[in-house]
């Protein structure tokens, strides 16, 4: 993804577009990026506290990354360690 040429929306974390806290800083400043590919539009989301991002390169909604998202806070708090989840 080329940030540059990125839009961002900030969720609202209030509704259905909702993005849990960054995993490894811990902010609740997270946004969602579309940005135009080759292949069309593409989406992401980058939290803006250090950079973290989930960019598939596939996703073509802002709910396919929000899912990818949301899903590493969760193997988290269920504490499978990450080796065993790729296993």
């Amino acid at each position: 993804m080329n940030i540059e040429h990125a839009d961002f929306k900030m969720a609202q974390n209030n509704g259905e577009d909702n993005l849990l806290p960054c995993p490894f800083c811990g902010s609740h400043n997270i946004v969602y990026a579309r940005y135009e590919h080759t292949a069309g539009t593409r989406w992401a989301v980058v939290c803006m506290g250090c950079m973290a991002q989930i960019d598939p390169g596939w996703a073509q909604s802002w709910g396919a990354v929000q899912e990818l998202w949301n899903r590493r806070d969760i193997l988290k708090k269920q504490s499978i360690p990450l080796h065993d989840f790729y296993l």
